[in-house]
């Protein structure tokens, strides 16, 4: 969440970026609206993407013999 500009990191409390701090400060509202909606939305797709995703993990391991999701190795 947005921070109170004293608790800003020292590089970060300039006056370039006061307006767009006090900008950010008057939308908090807004803002945490914004990202409790990106929360319940994710959600809601990953519980409705399950479902999908678990078919297609079955069907995968049906049809070939190797695991559902490669792994390999990095070569450095």
């Amino acid at each position: 969440m947005l921070k109170q500009w004293e608790e800003l990191p020292e590089y970060m409390r300039v006056e370039e970026v006061r307006p767009y701090w006090e900008s950010l400060n008057k939308k908090r509202g807004q803002l945490l609206l914004k990202r409790i909606f990106d929360i319940v939305v994710a959600l809601i797709l990953l519980i409705v993407l399950a479902v999908p995703m678990l078919i297609l993990a079955v069907w995968i391991k049906l049809d070939s013999e190797g695991p559902v999701f490669y792994r390999q190795e990095r070569v450095k």
